[in-house]
């Protein structure tokens, strides 16, 4: 990095390597941690109210900063002789705050060829002609950049940091908020813990069709519909909020409907795969042994009628076990319990399929009269606990 001050104005100039993917250019160099500290802000998903129409607003796509990581990282980097962030921090600039300069290299080898393994391969017309080298020039100004993804890094440092540390950095120009939060829900849903719930909000604000895009919006109306019997149901972002305290975290709310979507998910991983090509998905599910029962309204892109058939479910349910339903400890609104119930849709819908009927009715037919015990084992086994009473009642039905 080199600085230069021109009129009273200090600008940055980075010598970067800029790099063609899929999602277009991007320009890959490092910046020490002062400098990177000075010129960037990050921006954590935050509930911050409710519209006219009751609607939630949303700002920003990360998650919140970890008090116990971020103690962790400051120890980390200004204690430990060995300490290292080998993998980039990946940044956005706004077009019109950065020049891009393309650069030709005109100079020669300075090594001589006792110092090289393999002298004969590098000759002054192949230093020249190496492509992709750019400069990148932009103000040295606070908040110029936003962090997509390293911000619990940063925090590592501060103004009583004495330490000299470079950090390796990408940067994208112009990725407007959308395309931000797939870049992030992708790096970390794929490659770093973070709260799955975020993981899936994120995934919601992109406009691109995505299997994860179509559980997140059924999962917006679920807990928002006043038509809704789960309406409040969801901790959005994975925790409760000012607004709902909510039973059922976003991860596991859309961890259950991918499968009636895609079967298992590496299906849903496929599908990724064939939306990303442009292609169009079919009823197959290859990658899953599992039945998605769904399957045939989420390719059509029929979020109605999936919504529809889930209201139905629970508005039986709700009908043919009212005092456990209403409970505040009811079991139904614990994990293991609301899993179990995503194991009986996906027995039933089939069936109503073959009966050409998925409506309030006919999931009442299957969950009348049934003694459910609900003293099982708050575990894993426990879904499976719960899920053998509903067969058990409804199979001499079928």
């Amino acid at each position: 990095m080199t600085k230069k001050i021109i009129n009273g104005k200090e600008y940055i100039i980075l010598l970067s390597n800029k790099m063609i993917q899929p999602i277009g250019s991007l320009y890959s160099t490092a910046l020490p941690w002062k400098a990177l500290k000075d010129i960037s802000f990050s921006n954590p998903r935050v509930l911050v109210g409710i519209d006219d129409d009751g609607k939630e607003i949303y700002r920003g796509i990360q998650r919140a900063l970890s008090k116990e990581r971020v103690k962790q990282i400051k120890s980390y980097v200004n204690e430990y002789d060995y300490a290292t962030f080998p993998s980039s921090i990946i940044l956005n600039l706004p077009h019109e705050k950065v020049d891009i300069i393309d650069v030709k290299i005109n100079g020669e080898i300075q090594s001589v060829s006792n110092d090289l393994n393999f002298p004969n391969v590098i000759d002054n017309d192949t230093i020249r002609s190496y492509p992709g080298l750019v400069l990148l020039v932009f103000p040295y100004e606070e908040s110029i950049a936003q962090i997509i993804d390293g911000q619990h890094r940063m925090s590592g440092f501060d103004e009583n940091s004495n330490v000299d540390f470079d950090l390796p950095v990408t940067i994208f120009i112009d990725q407007l908020v959308e395309q931000q939060a797939e870049i992030f829900s992708t790096i970390n849903g794929k490659q770093t813990r973070v709260t799955p719930s975020l993981v899936y909000e994120l995934f919601g604000i992109s406009e691109r069709k995505s299997p994860y895009k179509t559980a997140h919006d059924i999962i917006k109306v679920l807990n928002s519909s006043a038509e809704s019997p789960l309406k409040g149901w969801f901790k959005r972002l994975g925790k409760s909020n000012n607004y709902y305290e909510g039973y059922i975290t976003q991860s596991t709310a859309n961890q259950n409907i991918l499968k009636l979507l895609c079967g298992n998910l590496k299906q849903v991983d496929e599908d990724m795969r064939v939306l990303a090509r442009g292609e169009d998905l079919t009823p197959d599910t290859p990658f899953s042994r599992k039945e998605a029962p769904l399957r045939k309204y989420y390719i059509k892109d029929d979020q109605i009628t999936i919504i529809r058939i889930l209201f139905n479910f629970f508005t039986a349910l709700q009908r043919a076990l009212p005092n456990e339903w209403s409970k505040a400890d009811s079991i139904f609104k614990k994990t293991i319990g609301f899993t179990a119930l995503f194991k009986v849709l996906n027995d039933l819908i089939p069936v109503g399929l073959s009966q050409k009927s998925l409506s309030e009715d006919f999931f009442y037919s299957m969950l009348s009269d049934l003694d459910l015990k609900t003293d099982v084992t708050l575990s894993s086994k426990g879904i499976n606990e719960l899920y053998d009473q509903f067969f058990n009642h409804y199979s001499s039905k079928l």
